[in-house]
This record gives structure tokens, C-alpha cells and sequence, in this order.
């Protein structure tokens, strides 16, 4: 085989495997939904959100937009199941991730590995003397 045929079979072979594209995973449902708490006099006030399909064992996503101005809230968000129960089964449950304002987490869960696949975000909020309204977002799985 003559060289110029050779380095032509090698080029080709070299541009065939380059141009082979693995696909990349993303998470399942992992677009934002926004939630919203009013304002209490209480010392303690909660939310749950509406139930959304959890699609993989990703972590899901939460952020708080408005409402912790000042720190001096206590603020938790924690995957639940659309009761409000802890996502109980052979993997353990994980406790509620704290926020600040403007903070985004992601907040590890066992919630796919223990069998959900819906599930619901339990948001809560402590402060003496009342709570303000707050607000955020949320999705079950990440990217």
C-alpha cells in the first residue's frame, strides 16, 4: 500500500473517532419552580410545596430570593414526600440544608435511592417577634 493511501486510511479513521459526540447526562427535573411564604406574627412559620416528579438521584436545588434581608432568620429547606414526611427507607435522612438570603444550595437526598418519585420541597423559618414573607426557588433534581 502505497504511503499517501495509508496517511489517507489514517486521517479518516482520525476524523471518524473525533467526530463520535457522547451524549451528556443531565438531571431529570430540574427546571425552577417558584415558591412564597406570607408574612406571621408567629415565632414559626412553614410551607410545603406542591408534589413534582423526582427523576434521578441528583441532588435537588433550592434558593431563598427575598425575605432573609437580615439573617436573623432561621431558614431550612428539606426534600420531603408530598405528605410532608421524611423520606424514609434503607438510605438514610438527611437534615434540612440552612440558607441566608440570595443563597442557592443543593440539597443532598436519598429520595430517588429509598423508591419516591415525587416528592415535595418543606421550606421553614423561624425568627422571635414574627416572620416576614420570603420567597424562592426550587426543583427536585439538579443538573
Amino acid at each position: 500500500m502505497k504511503l499517501s493511501k495509508r496517511i489517507s486510511l489514517i486521517l479518516s479513521g482520525a476524523i471518524l473517532v473525533s467526530s463520535i459526540v457522547v451524549p451528556t447526562a443531565f438531571a431529570g427535573n430540574w427546571g425552577d419552580t417558584p415558591w412564597s411564604m406570607p408574612s406571621t406574627t408567629l415565632n414559626s412559620t412553614s410551607t410545603r410545596t406542591d408534589p413534582r416528579s423526582k427523576e434521578d438521584d441528583t441532588s435537588a436545588y433550592g434558593s431563598i430570593e427575598y425575605g432573609n434581608e437580615d439573617r436573623n432568620y432561621g431558614m431550612s429547606m428539606q426534600l420531603k414526600t408530598n405528605n410532608g414526611s421524611d423520606l424514609t427507607g434503607s438510605y438514610r435522612v438527611l437534615p434540612p440544608v440552612y440558607f441566608g438570603m440570595n443563597e442557592s444550595h443543593y440539597i443532598q437526598n436519598y429520595a430517588y435511592e429509598n423508591g419516591y418519585r415525587s416528592v415535595t420541597m418543606y421550606i421553614s423559618k423561624y425568627r422571635p417577634n414574627g416572620c416576614g414573607a420570603s420567597s424562592g426557588q426550587w426543583s427536585p433534581d439538579s443538573i
